[in-house]
């Protein structure tokens, strides 16, 4: 059986969150720019850009239904996200 520590999924304020909007933000960098070069040709540039703004919206989603669960079934985050990593797990067994 996998352990998770509870403290490191267990943080409450809105830190995701905020990275995921913060790095559309103007004058800040850009967090996906790690993952998707900028040495590519430039016709790759109009792909890149709406994968970045798909995987910003994606996460953005993904983060207000976690959010909104978490309401309806007043659970923790950290509960939610265990309970949804230990379904996944299960899966891949």
């Amino acid at each position: 059986m996998m352990n998770i520590n509870m403290d490191m999924l267990d943080n409450e304020d809105n830190s995701l969150k905020k990275k995921l909007i913060g790095s559309s933000l103007p004058g800040r960098p850009n967090r996906l720019e790690k993952f998707f070069s900028s040495e590519k040709p430039a016709a790759k540039k109009s792909e890149e850009s709406k994968v970045k703004v798909t995987a910003v919206s994606l996460s953005t989603a993904l983060f207000e239904h976690l959010e909104e669960y978490c309401k309806k079934t007043n659970l923790k985050r950290s509960t939610v996200l265990s309970m949804a990593l230990e379904a996944y797990l299960n899966r891949q067994i």
